[in-house]
């Protein structure tokens, strides 16, 4: 793919980014970008569409998390193979082992029963690759921070989390994602899990939830687990 016309509504009230995001998305569904084909470059389409490359990014790292398209390393952005509607398939696959191969994992095979995942770059939320992780700049930070006389670091805390950390947080939703929140509206938990935990409490007696298909596999999971009524839908959910 060459070119990618997006009509851009400059004084629309959703971002540039998303509006990107969603043409792309829903082209996909629609079956008008076909799977395995190539998505033009971020620099290509920033300056076909008169907008900031780090708009383009912004877009693709979207489509990127959603499971729309993938990355290949010094060669661009591919679309997917989508997953059959309805989500019941994740939890097959929670067991499995991956392995290191030639391969590079791809969205087609997320959502199947019995294919063994055999990948050389793991993209999966549960667990950090460990050979990209830097250790020493890890280690230099921890080490910096113990340096200094800190008594709070011995004290419960705020029970939403610190106050800094969660203006960071509101900091970055408004730059990145168009978000406006406050510090109060923010809640910082011990990993996924936990927090869908207090989400679970939050929700409880409403009666089901909603998911876009592809959607979070682990959300999925521990809502079914937690006996919540969850439907799959291929529209988006926002």
């Amino acid at each position: 793919m060459k070119e990618l016309t997006i009509p851009i509504r400059q004084r629309d009230r959703i971002p540039i980014y998303q509006q990107i995001y969603e043409y792309i998305r829903d082209d996909i569904k629609d079956g008008k970008i076909s799977p395995g084909e190539k998505l033009p470059s971020t620099r290509f389409l920033a300056k076909h569409l008169q907008v900031s490359r780090s708009t383009v990014e912004l877009s693709y790292e979207q489509l990127v998390s959603e499971g729309y398209v993938r990355p290949a390393a010094g060669s661009g952005f591919y679309v997917c193979r989508l997953a059959e509607p309805g989500l019941a398939a994740p939890a097959a696959h929670a067991g499995r082992r991956l392995e290191r191969t030639e391969g590079v994992l791809a969205g087609e095979g997320l959502f199947r029963e019995t294919e063994l995942l055999k990948v050389r770059y793991n993209f999966s939320p549960y667990g950090t690759e460990w050979p990209e992780f830097s250790m020493n700049a890890w280690r230099k930070a921890t080490r910096s921070m113990l340096q200094e006389p800190m008594e709070e670091l011995f004290l419960p805390g705020e029970a939403q989390g610190e106050a800094n950390l969660r203006q960071a947080v509101c900091a970055y939703l408004h730059q990145a994602r168009g978000v406006n929140c406050d510090r109060s509206q923010v809640i910082i938990g011990a990993g996924n899990e936990y927090l869908l935990l207090l989400l679970h409490q939050l929700l409880e007696g409403v009666g089901g939830i909603a998911m876009e298909s592809p959607t979070y596999p682990q959300a999925y999971q521990i809502f079914r687990n937690l006996g919540w009524r969850v439907a799959s839908t291929s529209r988006p959910a926002f």
